[in-house]
């Protein structure tokens, strides 16, 4: 995966922009705005599960933006059946897909290392 910006600014933005969101985010709950808040949240979790960068954001970014989802769960600001039925479903399917993701990059893998053992 790659953005075609390789520059260190540039990395160094990607790594900041989880930390820049979930300020905003406690900012925008500070000042009242709890539907902007959850709609970000909902965003997020959608861009993490759809989105091709998004999906493969939390091998190549030090601050994985899932986290900004967890930071969120315990937060009383945010009405508590949301955090727990909509945000910790959010969470994990988050976590669910990147798990089976990952087996499935495992089983390509040794699928294509028993095809080269058969070609020896």
């Amino acid at each position: 995966m790659t953005l075609h910006r390789d520059t260190d600014l540039a990395h160094r933005q990607l790594e900041a922009s989880p930390i820049v969101l979930r300020e905003y985010l406690f900012e925008a709950l500070a000042a009242g705005g709890h539907r902007h808040v959850t709609s970000v949240l909902q965003g997020m979790a959608d861009y993490l599960l759809s989105d091709p960068v998004g999906r493969k954001a939390h091998k190549v970014m030090k601050n994985d933006p899932a986290a900004i989802l967890a930071h969120f769960q315990d937060d009383d600001r945010l009405d508590e059946r949301w955090r727990e039925k909509s945000l910790g479903a959010m969470r994990q399917k988050i976590a669910d897909r990147r798990e089976a993701w990952h087996m499935m990059v495992l089983r390509r893998l040794f699928k294509g290392t028993d095809a080269h053992e058969d070609k020896a």
